[in-house]
């Protein structure tokens, strides 16, 4: 990609821009990208940036900290200015967020019309294989608007005409209000909605001839936008304050790529959040 990023970076940056108009942002668990992306939102709004929840430490927090995998939880809590626990997170908070929160979340599956997998993982022997999912989805999929979700791979397995199991559908309105889901994936920016998706940009990394095979409806790439490639001042501040560590890169890695990146993070991040002896 031009001015050497990485997709990691394009979508980190291209996730970023769209909580910018957020009160709150809640982090999945073992979701780098997603993490990376909050962090950086705050990061780049400072005072007026939103709020992170972190269901892992159970903190919410307007402090912006560097982006942590394995000691995420920890990290977090050094700087809360809240904690709760679960129970009293659903049942006197969340109802409260409807339109100021969004969260990213990384689904098995997600069909053109909506539909979300996040239980069952479709196997290539016709079994299904059951997943921890994610808790809280339906009810999240009322209070986050728009709707935010993220492929690092979008193919013929992750982005289908129908998912195996359907979770839920962020389109179904109970009150009667236009809504949307917005998918930031490897290969471009996709919006759906009651009538279908769309392109909203395609990243400038995207072959026409790969998104084709991988995308489950057509399109015209020649009238398409082109995702703007991450300005020089984001990529500084990606890099060097919010994810010096490049936990991003989690995502994107697998088998012994994977490992290698894993041991790092244990290796460095006690130190860079703090808990090395003494501290």
């Amino acid at each position: 990609m031009g001015k050497h990023v990485t997709i990691a970076e394009q979508m980190v940056i291209s996730m970023s821009n769209l909580l910018d108009g957020a009160e709150l942002v809640q982090l999945g668990l073992m979701s780098p990208l997603a993490q990376v992306a909050a962090l950086l939102s705050a990061h780049r709004r400072g005072a007026a940036g939103p709020a992170i929840e972190d269901p892992s430490a159970f903190t919410v927090t307007w402090a912006p900290r560097p982006a942590a995998l394995t000691c995420s939880d920890i990290a977090a809590q050094k700087g809360a200015v809240r904690n709760f626990e679960a129970d009293e997170w659903v049942a006197k908070i969340m109802g409260n967020l409807t339109g100021r929160m969004r969260q990213f979340i990384r689904p098995i599956e997600i069909d053109i019309t909506g539909g979300i997998n996040t239980l069952f993982l479709p196997a290539r022997d016709g079994k299904r294989r059951r997943i921890a999912g994610l808790a809280g989805l339906a009810e999240l999929a009322d209070i986050a608007r728009p709707f935010l979700v993220y492929l690092p791979r979008q193919d013929e397995r992750t982005f289908v005409q129908r998912v195996e199991f359907e979770v839920c559908n962020p389109l179904d309105s109970h009150d009667g209000t236009a809504r949307q889901i917005i998918l930031v994936s490897d290969l471009a920016v996709i919006r759906i909605t009651g009538q279908g998706p769309e392109i909203l940009s395609v990243h400038p990394s995207t072959d026409p001839d790969e998104f084709a095979a991988r995308t489950p409806f057509s399109v015209d790439l020649q009238t398409a936008p082109q995702t703007p490639l991450p300005q020089s001042a984001d990529l500084e501040l990606l890099r060097k304050t919010v994810d010096p560590l490049n936990i991003r890169d989690i995502e994107f890695a697998s088998g012994e790529a994977r490992s290698k990146l894993l041991d790092r993070l244990i290796e460095l991040e006690p130190d860079f959040v703090g808990l090395a002896a003494g501290s």
